[in-house]
């Protein structure tokens, strides 16, 4: 638990020192315009240039009530990167690999470059990858409760299911991830009739966001 705390810490250090620099960048200034009207006019907007509302809904209501300095308008992906890193240690261990497997995992994503780069940019990649991530890993959760339903699964099922949408709500190839999870079920020893048809529920209620 240490060695996580530690290492989460070194990925917060590394997105949020100096959060202001460099300067605002073309995409980053976009962000900042689609946000900046009515709500109205922002789901015109989104609808016009095809985007998920959750990121930019986020926004908006930061909007109305501060203005988005620089450093403000890369707080989220910031807070999301740094989570991102707890979270890909969580997935790692749903998958029964060892504690320090899992640790070593988590040290790469808290150094990579790529993630880095993309949690100090006010788009919505950084959150995007955090819900993924978690999207699966709460998934593994939830297959990995064996056949005790009627407890503790059931809110393991419901974060699987909080985690897909908000993927899905904040970039709609979130979505992906779904393609994925049945080929999980399919080789997991957990799977029953019941299993797949809260399953087939969960991915229903998932979908009817986008719809």
């Amino acid at each position: 638990a240490w060695a996580l705390l530690a290492v989460t810490a070194l990925a917060a250090l590394l997105r949020f020192a100096f959060l202001d620099r460099p300067g605002v960048w073309a995409d980053e200034a976009q962000t900042y315009g689609r946000v900046n009207g009515s709500f109205y006019q922002l789901l015109e907007v989104l609808r016009f240039d095809g985007f998920a509302p959750l990121h930019y809904e986020l926004y908006w209501f930061l909007a109305q009530r501060v203005s988005l300095e620089p450093w403000l308008l890369r707080f989220w992906p910031a807070l999301a990167g740094t989570l991102t890193v707890p979270a890909i240690y969580f997935l790692t261990r749903q998958l029964h690999l060892p504690a320090r497997t899992s640790l070593l995992a988590a040290s790469i994503a808290c150094c990579s470059a790529y993630l880095n780069y993309y949690s100090r940019d006010a788009k919505m990649y950084a959150p995007l990858w955090l819900f993924v991530t978690l999207s699966m890993a709460c998934f593994l959760w939830w297959l990995n409760a064996g056949k005790n339903w009627r407890s503790a699964s059931r809110v393991r099922w419901w974060c699987w299911i909080f985690c897909t949408t908000a993927a899905a709500g904040i970039h709609t190839p979130g979505l992906i991830v779904l393609g994925i999870q049945p080929l999980a079920m399919l080789v997991h020893r957990g799977r029953s009739w019941l299993r797949s048809l809260a399953f087939v529920l969960g991915v229903a209620v998932i979908l009817a966001g986008p719809v």
